[in-house]
């Protein structure tokens, strides 16, 4: 079950009544901030994974939260495939994808190899694959997709696997 709340005591008293198994905390809320609903949650119940989630994306603020107590961080706009990856790695499960359509299959995968991308690029995707960063390394592939058309076919390829959180295969083609 999904609970919601607007504010930060709101979401301290639904954690109390609801004992939920993981809490994507907002920092910026009316009432009670994040941070001090977070500090109010792991008073009672530490072992409860709480990710904050922010538009603020700098790095000093995610460590800043991350030191506090948060045990993940999710930047916004949230996108879905960090949802899930967070909740994998902090609730230790794994999510079982549909299987993609042969339709939808490309005929034949890429070669790596014929594919040169500038170095800044080649080191931006390795970091955000590195990092888990799934909107950061999405928005990369982009840019290599514009590169020529061997380039886009491999960035469809690394976006599947990255949508199936498989970061280190996304590294090992790069």
């Amino acid at each position: 079950k999904v609970e919601t709340a607007v504010n930060g005591r709101e979401a301290v008293e639904a954690v109390q009544r609801q004992q939920p198994d993981i809490v994507f905390m907002d920092i910026r809320m009316p009432v009670m901030d994040g941070m001090e609903a977070m500090r109010q949650i792991k008073k009672e119940a530490s072992q409860l994974k709480i990710a904050a989630v922010s538009a603020s994306t700098f790095e000093h603020e995610r460590q800043e939260y991350l030191a506090a107590g948060f045990d993940a961080f999710i930047a916004k706009p949230v996108q879905t495939a960090e949802l899930y990856y967070g909740m994998a790695q902090l609730l230790e499960i794994e999510f079982a994808f549909a299987q993609q359509d042969e339709s939808d299959a490309p005929a034949e995968a890429p070669d790596p190899t014929q594919v040169t991308l500038p170095a800044a690029l080649h080191a931006q995707l390795l970091s955000a694959a590195g990092l888990a960063q799934v909107t950061t390394l999405e928005q990369h592939l982009d840019a290599m997709a514009a590169l020529s058309p061997e380039a886009a076919a491999l960035a469809r390829q690394l976006r599947q696997l990255c949508q199936n959180f498989q970061f280190d295969e996304v590294a090992a083609l790069l």
